[in-house]
C-alpha cells in the first residue's frame, strides 16, 4: 500500500537522525492526497498515522519538545475519519499538555469543536474547550481577555446542560461571565442551572452564588444611579452644594424613553 510505505519511509529517515529530533522535517503530503493514497481504507490509513502520531509525539515531549508538526498530522488523519473519536480526545490533551502559545491552545480548541461537531451528545468536548479558554489563553489586551471569558463560559455552560456533573462547574461559568461583563448573563445562568440541577449540595452552592451575584447587580445598579446624580449636579445651577442638598433643591428629573 504507498500509504504504509510512505509512512515507513518517513520513520526510517527519522531513525537515521539518531536522538537529535530538532528540526525535523515534515514528510506527509496534503490530507487530500493521503486520501487518495489509502485507496479507499481511509480508516486503516488513519490508524496507521495515529500510531505515527503518538510516536512523535512521545519522541519530542522526552526531548526537544518540538511539536510544531503535531496539528498538521491530526489534521491529515481527521480527515482521513472525521469520527476517531481518540484523536479528538487525545490530540487536543497532547497539544495542550506543553502549550508554549496561545496558537497551539487555540490549535487544542479546534479540535475539540470537531470533535464535538461529529459528537454533539458528549459533555467532555465542551467541558475541555470551556476550561481551556479559562485558563489557558494568555493575553494583556482587556477586551481579548473579556471575549475568551465568554467563549469558555458559553462551553461550560453549554457542558452542565449536555450532563457535565460538576458542581462548581456552574459557579465557575458563572464567573466566566461575570468578568466578561455579562453580569445578567451569569445571573441568567445561575437560574437556569439551578432549575435543573438535581444534587441538593450543588444547588445549595448555586443558590449562594446566586445571592452574591444578584447583590452585585444591586450594587452596580446603585453606583451607576449615584453617578448619574453627580453628573447631574455637576451640570447644574448649584454644583457646590453637598448631593443631598441638591436633591432638595434642585432634583434631576427623570428621563423617559425618547427624550435624552
Amino acid at each position: 500500500m504507498p500509504l504504509l510505505l510512505l509512512t515507513s519511509n518517513d520513520l526510517q529517515r527519522r531513525s537515521l537522525k539518531g536522538r537529535s529530533t530538532t528540526g525535523e522535517r515534515y514528510y506527509l503530503p496534503p490530507s487530500h492526497v493521503v486520501q487518495a493514497l489509502s485507496f479507499g481504507y481511509n480508516e486503516f490509513a488513519a490508524d496507521l498515522l495515529w500510531v505515527r502520531t503518538i510516536n512523535y509525539f512521545a519522541t519530542h515531549i522526552h526531548t526537544d519538545r518540538d511539536l510544531r508538526n503535531l496539528h498538521r498530522y491530526l489534521q491529515v488523519i481527521l480527515a482521513l475519519d472525521p469520527y476517531f473519536a481518540a484523536v479528538y480526545r487525545y490530540g487536543a490533551s497532547m497539544l495542550s499538555i506543553d502549550a508554549g502559545s496561545n496558537e497551539t491552545v487555540l490549535q487544542a480548541i479546534a479540535v475539540l469543536e470537531a470533535g464535538h461537531k461529529h459528537f454533539p451528545e458528549k459533555h467532555t468536548y465542551p467541558l475541555k474547550i470551556g476550561m481551556l479558554y479559562a485558563n489557558e489563553l494568555k493575553t494583556r489586551d482587556v477586551a481579548q481577555k473579556k471575549r475568551w471569558r465568554l467563549r469558555g463560559a458559553h462551553w461550560l455552560r453549554r457542558a452542565i446542560l449536555l450532563g457535565a456533573d460538576r458542581p462548581w462547574l456552574a459557579t465557575l461559568a458563572a464567573q466566566l461571565y461575570s468578568k466578561g461583563g455579562e453580569l445578567q448573563m451569569a445571573i441568567h445562568h445561575l437560574q437556569e442551572i439551578y432549575l435543573i440541577t438535581q444534587d441538593p449540595a450543588a444547588r445549595r452552592q448555586i443558590a449562594a452564588k446566586l445571592r452574591h451575584m444578584q447583590g452585585k447587580g444591586i450594587a452596580a445598579q446603585l453606583k451607576k444611579t449615584h453617578q448619574r446624580l453627580r453628573d447631574a449636579q455637576r451640570d447644574s445651577r448649584i454644583p457646590f452644594v453637598s448631593l443631598d442638598l441638591f436633591l432638595l433643591i434642585d432634583p434631576p428629573k427623570e428621563q423617559t424613553p425618547g427624550h435624552g
